[in-house]
């Protein structure tokens, strides 16, 4: 029974090769085992080792001393200065026996050693009776009879190297007879396989043999009379000890055709360990330390015999430790506020966790409230688009992050953290929006926004679409400012008469004016003399009155405002960069402020100049005329008549100027529609362009992705047409061609939207009570375009697919192409798929991002535990009559699928009764008779 490790597996440290004094052949340390014990377990805890295997050769010597004079005797530990909290962290090193052997074989002249890693459960006394002690050495020969063989035993190899050196003088230059024994002594390995599998009852699924290789096995010779012997012994192995790039690669069949291949050649892959082969305390740990071997394992046996299984995965040599994720992206434990259910912390792994257990035990309901928690945003969006109810919420929940920060269950000072969640059957419920801008859009758009290109175009066109927006706004305010001016003028012109009328009378007073004057003591040529300079000095009045005007609108000019959008000075990141730009948009401010201001100035003198010469000239005019006028000064009716056709001239003078302003501003009204109709027809090519602009052709193997400019026809019924117009009072031609209206051209929208700007303005259709001109102008001109994305998968657009088939692509997209480094929790993704889809695919993409993401998932499927190799198992359970819990209605309990335990019916409480593996065979197998049975049928 191994220890339960309540993150499950982890990546830690594994020095599976240290020798010990015992090592006769090589021994760097001395005789003084309290020294030597002293620094293997200093240096140890200080390289944070987990697991070392005790090395000797022939022998468990080293390994016997170390547990039974040291590690079984805690008052030992304590005579060499170890602490309490040290010796307690000694004995969560795992100790495992490696025994190094010499074969009688030769590969290219060189002899080849061969190990064999025994579980810390083999007692010493079977490794040394029913397995060293059955091996047999060679130790003479005789003609014509076969080799004496003796028992491998420390006496033998003594007694080996005394005769020995007693025959070979040289031999008696060595330091001791076992060493002599030792270095002409070897083994069978057909004799060490066949001893241990013999006694399955001590040895079966307890030991592992590795061969090591100095060598890169990618560039070795294979045609040579080595060839089968080194073939043989990689083919007995578990596993190899090498760290040579190449030869792991070799190893795991990376280097042939397929793995298969090399499955079928070697019998299976080979996983590579490492260590340190310390043979002195310098080299302890520190030797190869750019190399450490790292086994994302429990310090177990079982542990390590996951290697096995996953030689790829779950082994790695390097100087750092591997998948390490960001501690802020990292959820690291859960807690309950809820008395009905366990309020220990449950842990969880940063790679891949899976949350297992029977029907209605609370695995859901953990799943939910983590993402509820960590992210309510993510977690009411989902469950919308899903139509998802919240049924049975927490009292209370707490996410602790891996870097200390924690999310509670309603809170709203929450960290800003960011999860995936997938409920479950979301994959199913979820449709494409048509119009709106859904779930599946979202996907879709966020994987494209990995690309680089997209990503800079996607941001560039967010921009030009707000600078277009920005367009449309201020000449919807420039077409009502204009339609504004229009209406006013309209009205003060109709007050000042009307100017056919006002012409009449003007003519009417000029002939009473000219009569008057015929019969006055003046003549004929200064009457005509007195009416042109009058003419005169009135146009040169009015010329003053505009002069005066004009005058009055560049004063108003003066005081200009320059805007700057300040997000975009708050956005730039640099503090001195941003200083810098503040400082520089205040100066230039001011001097375009001060510049503007000296040029209108500059034609305010020029107007007033204007005047005051005008005014000379007049005065002049009136001089020339002055003897007329004494002349005319005693005729009153005269001088009536000329004061009020004075007056009319001036109506006539206003009526003239409304008139130009009424067309000036009528023609900027147009302009203004044609400019919103040309503004709106941006948007459409602004979308268009991504065709151009984004090549999307080599993004997936199997996915093939495209953007579809598409009129939002619908939106713009029910936004436009129906929320503005009366259709009950709309002429039925005129309301059915809005209705029916689709975009078919930019020229043909373009004329559509001028159309109806002017039956808008124009009242020629009734709008519904209580919306305005403006409303609905504005309502006509918004951007009714959007991009439609669109995924095809061997042949089928994803709104077209099968339930499962796009399940399967919403799948890949969110976890195998989503290049995004939050958790992604998904619930049961197995309700939406096929099995041979879950094995296939959904596993092969889970095994892949779990390196880059944490993943915690729900599952029933075995394939998706056992297949994805999930790191951390969490067992769910509901109190029940023959499912009892501790305390608690809900308890979970966590460890990873090499904890095994066999089940002890004398424990109650049915988490505790057995280990996670057995868990998981129950569980999602329906316990170890029916995987059996149908192992069986299946003929497996």
């Amino acid at each position: 029974m191994s220890k339960r490790y309540t993150k499950g597996s982890e990546w830690r440290i594994w020095d599976l090769h240290v020798h010990t004094p015992e090592s006769a052949l090589n021994n760097g340390f001395g005789a003084d085992w309290d020294e030597y014990v002293k620094q293997l377990f200093s240096k140890a805890l200080a390289h944070n080792i987990a697991s070392i295997g005790i090395t000797d050769y022939f022998s468990i010597e080293g390994y016997k001393k170390l547990k039974t004079q040291y590690l079984n005797n805690n008052a030992k530990l304590k005579e060499l200065e170890f602490s309490d909290e040290e010796i307690e962290k000694i004995h969560k090193i795992l100790i495992l026996p490696n025994i190094e052997f010499r074969l009688d074989k030769l590969v290219q002249d060189n002899r080849v050693n061969f190990h064999v890693l025994f579980s810390d459960e083999v007692a010493i006394k079977d490794i040394e009776e029913n397995f060293l002690h059955q091996l047999k050495i060679i130790v003479e020969g005789n003609p014509q009879e076969a080799g004496e063989r003796r028992a491998l035993t420390i006496n033998n190899l003594i007694a080996l190297g005394t005769r020995l050196q007693n025959e070979h003088a040289q031999f008696r230059q060595h330091p001791s007879q076992l060493y002599t024994g030792m270095m002409n002594a070897v083994v069978s390995d057909d004799k060490i396989s066949e001893i241990l599998t013999d006694q399955p009852s001590l040895f079966k699924g307890k030991y592992l043999i590795a061969t090591p290789s100095d060598e890169d096995l990618s560039d070795v010779d294979w045609n040579n009379q080595g060839h089968l012997t080194r073939k043989i012994l990689i083919q007995k192995s578990d596993c190899l000890f090498a760290s040579n790039p190449n030869t792991r690669k070799w190893a795991l069949g990376n280097f042939g055709a397929s793995p298969q291949e090399y499955i079928n050649e070697f019998k299976s892959l080979k996983p590579c360990i490492w260590g340190s082969d310390a043979h002195t305390f310098d080299e302890l740990y520190t030797k190869n330390a750019s190399r450490l071997c790292w086994i994302k394992a429990d310090p177990t046996f079982e542990g390590l015999k996951q290697i096995i299984y996953e030689p790829d995965e779950r082994v790695s040599i390097t100087d750092r430790k591997p998948d390490e994720k960001k501690v802020y992206e990292v959820i690291d434990k859960l807690r309950f506020i809820d008395p009905v259910f366990t309020t220990d912390p449950i842990p969880c792994n940063q790679n891949l966790t899976a949350i297992i257990g029977g029907k209605s035990t609370g695995k859901s309901i953990l799943l939910k409230s983590t993402a509820k928690t960590a992210d309510i945003t993510e977690y009411s969006k989902r469950n919308a688009s899903a139509k998802i109810e919240d049924k049975r919420p927490v009292k209370g929940f707490e996410v602790i992050w891996k870097d200390g920060q924690i999310s509670s269950l309603g809170a709203t000072n929450n960290p800003d953290k960011k999860i995936i969640y997938i409920p479950q059957s979301y994959l199913n419920r979820v449709v494409d929006d048509g119009e709106d801008t859904g779930d599946i859009d979202e996907i879709i758009q966020d994987v494209l926004l990995q690309k680089k290109e997209f990503k800079k175009w996607y941001d560039s066109l967010n921009d030009r679409k707000r600078e277009t927006a920005d367009k449309i706004e201020t000449a919807i305010k420039n077409l009502f400012a204009n339609i504004d001016i229009n209406i006013e003028k309209n009205r003060l012109k109709k007050e000042l008469g009307d100017e056919s009328g006002i012409k009449k009378q003007i003519e009417k007073l000029n002939g009473e004016i000219k009569g008057l004057q015929e019969k006055s003591q003046v003549s004929k040529e200064d009457l005509d003399r007195y009416n042109q300079t009058n003419t005169q000095i009135k146009e040169k009045n009015a010329a003053i009155e505009t002069f005066n005007k004009d005058i009055s609108k560049l004063k108003s000019l003066k005081n200009i405002s320059v805007e700057i959008d300040e997000t975009l000075v708050e956005n730039i990141i640099g503090t001195t960069l941003k200083t810098e730009i503040q400082g520089l948009i205040t100066s230039k401010t001011k001097f375009y402020k001060d510049d503007w201001s000296s040029e209108i100035d500059k034609r305010i003198v020029t107007q007033e100049a204007q005047i005051q010469t005008t005014t000379k000239e007049i005065q002049a005019l009136e001089v020339s005329i002055s003897d007329l006028k004494e002349a005319l000064k005693d005729q009153s009716a005269l001088n009536e008549l000329i004061k009020e056709l004075g007056k009319e001239e001036k109506i006539l003078l206003q009526i003239a100027e409304y008139q130009k302003e009424i067309n000036n501003s009528y023609k900027l009204v147009e302009k203004n529609i044609q400019l919103l109709s040309d503004y709106n027809a941006e948007f459409y090519s602004l979308y268009l362009e991504a065709k151009d602009s984004v090549d999307l052709s080599d993004f997936d193997d199997e996915l093939s992705f495209n953007i579809v400019t598409k009129f939002k026809k619908e939106h713009f019924q029910e936004s436009f047409v129906q929320k503005s117009f009366d259709g009950r009072a709309t002429a039925s031609k005129e309301y059915d061609y809005l209705t029916e209206y689709d975009f078919e051209g930019v020229e043909e929208h373009k004329t559509f939207l001028k159309a109806e700007a002017w039956k808008i303005i124009n009242s020629k259709i009734p709008k519904r009570k209580g919306v305005t001109n403006k409303e609905a102008i504005t309502s006509l001109f918004k951007n009714w375009f959007m991009h439609d994305y669109k995924v095809t998968f061997q042949d089928d657009d994803i709104s077209d697919m099968s339930p499962g088939k796009k399940s399967f692509v919403l799948l890949r997209l969110l976890i195998d192409l989503d290049d995004s480094q939050c958790p992604i929790l998904i619930d049961q993704p197995e309700d939406d798929l096929d099995n041979r889809s879950i094995y296939n695919q959904v596993v092969k993409f889970l095994r892949k991002r779990k390196k880059t993401r944490q993943i915690i998932i729900v599952t029933h499927n075995p394939n998706l535990v056992l297949g994805a190799d999930a790191e951390l198992i969490i067992v769910a359970n509901q109190n029940g009559e023959d499912t009892k819990n501790k305390t608690h209605d809900f308890e979970y309990i966590s460890g990873s699928i090499e904890y095994t335990k066999a089940e002890d019916d004398s424990i109650l409480e049915v988490l505790y009764r057995r280990g996670v593996q057995e868990h998981i065979c129950d569980v999602l197998e329906g316990g170890p008779e029916a995987f059996d049975k149908r192992k069986k049928k299946y003929n497996f």
